[in-house]
């Protein structure tokens, strides 16, 4: 099984732990969108499935902060291999990622009211899909927003980064400013999200949770924490190795605990509680990168699963929009419903992901090879044990 699943698997055990975060990260939002527990259930299980479905959202926090730290870490990394980044070749890579299977979906979606539900996805909703915008006007689904949030983002890092690299011509780190560039970041979406809550009291998720530019720090923190990775790999792996199962620790609480101790729509929560998230979010991260996972047939195989996580999130809400319904219809019980929800997300993501994803990504990396070195090559950082005490 093992062998089977090498096609796939990362190939360092830093980045196997990170695609277990992934795993993880996906599960909790599975949760999140799952049919709340009939109250009859057994005290113990109505509260963890109370706990899962109320609080499950934590994991887009994790995945904004992984989606921050990789792929800003593959522009630091061509640079580091290359002394340039090429903002066209991660447009295009970026598109043969994201466009196949998400477009698939809305066409998919599209065509099955038409066919089957005997309506017409109205205008708004489908430009909406369509052109990203998600996080700022309802499209048709109701988990794309995160997907707008990332594409701003796509949008905006490259040209960030490219106009430090040209600012710092010739310069063997470019990017000294990017700590600087994420505080502010940090520091002016903080401001815009305690505007926002003045100029909008009553709450609505399309005006205090979605927006880009209220959640677009999350995935700039993430930068920071990459380009220490990159750039300043001694000093990233002597101040936190020693760290990082206390990091795995205290980014689970803050994370659960912002959760589940803030209301969703209090000011508290709607402000500093975002900031709060993402840098647990980010110690989480960090504690699970420098841990030494051991590589097997079972982490390689939960590993892999972590990896099919984009398919596993676009198609989950079809079977939640679609089949869950019709088997309330049939008298199916809430455990056999939710059951077949949790695998049928993974089969469903899996298969879509074999069938259009993976292609797609083939078919790009032959004709747009990865510039990239390996994000597992960060200068200094051994993969088994102790830092280095190199300089970096």
């Amino acid at each position: 099984m093992a062998s089977q699943l090498s096609a796939v698997a990362p190939s360092s055990a830093r980045l196997l732990g990170l695609d277990l975060l992934r795993l993880v990260s996906i599960v909790l939002v599975l949760g999140r969108h799952m049919e709340p527990a009939p109250s009859n259930l057994p005290w113990p299980l109505n509260v963890v499935f109370d706990l899962w479905n109320n609080h499950g959202g934590i994991g887009l926090d994790v995945f904004f902060v992984l989606s921050g730290f990789l792929v800003s870490g593959l522009l630091f990394a061509e640079f580091r291999k290359h002394g340039e980044i090429s903002v066209r070749r991660f447009y295009i890579r970026r598109a043969w990622k994201i466009y196949p299977a998400f477009y698939l979906l809305i066409g998919f979606a599209y065509f099955y009211c038409l066919l089957f539900l005997g309506y017409k996805l109205r205008d708004r909703p489908v430009f909406s899909e369509l052109l990203f915008l998600q996080s700022y006007q309802q499209g048709y689904w109701n988990h794309t927003w995160t997907l707008a949030v990332e594409e701003h983002f796509y949008l905006l890092l490259p040209l960030v980064l490219l106009s430090l690299v040209r600012w710092n011509r010739g310069a063997a780190d470019p990017f000294r400013a990017v700590p600087y560039l994420v505080a502010a970041t940090s520091v002016v979406c903080l401001a815009a999200r305690f505007v926002n809550l003045q100029l909008r009291a009553e709450y609505a998720h399309h005006t205090h949770a979605f927006p880009t530019h209220l959640r677009i720090d999350s995935l700039f923190f993430g930068v920071a924490i990459a380009y220490a990775y990159q750039f300043h790999a001694t000093w990233f792996q002597t101040a936190f190795w020693r760290w990082r199962f206390g990091l795995i620790i205290a980014g689970s609480a803050l994370l659960s605990l912002t959760s589940i101790l803030s209301s969703k729509a209090s000011p508290y929560y709607l402000t500093l509680g975002f900031a709060q998230l993402y840098v647990g979010a980010a110690a989480l991260m960090v504690g699970v990168l420098l841990c030494n996972i051991p590589k097997n047939w079972l982490t390689i195989s939960f590993a892999t699963l972590g990896t099919f996580s984009y398919s596993i999130y676009l198609w989950h809400m079809a079977l939640m929009y679609w089949a869950i319904p019709q088997l309330k219809e049939l008298g199916i019980s809430w455990q056999v419903r939710t059951a077949i929800y949790m695998m049928g997300a993974f089969v469903i993501g899996i298969a879509m992901a074999k069938l259009l994803e993976l292609p797609a990504l083939r078919i790009r990396d032959r004709m747009f090879p990865s510039r990239s070195a390996s994000l597992a090559e960060s200068p200094s950082v051994p993969a088994d044990g102790e830092p280095s005490r190199r300089a970096a």
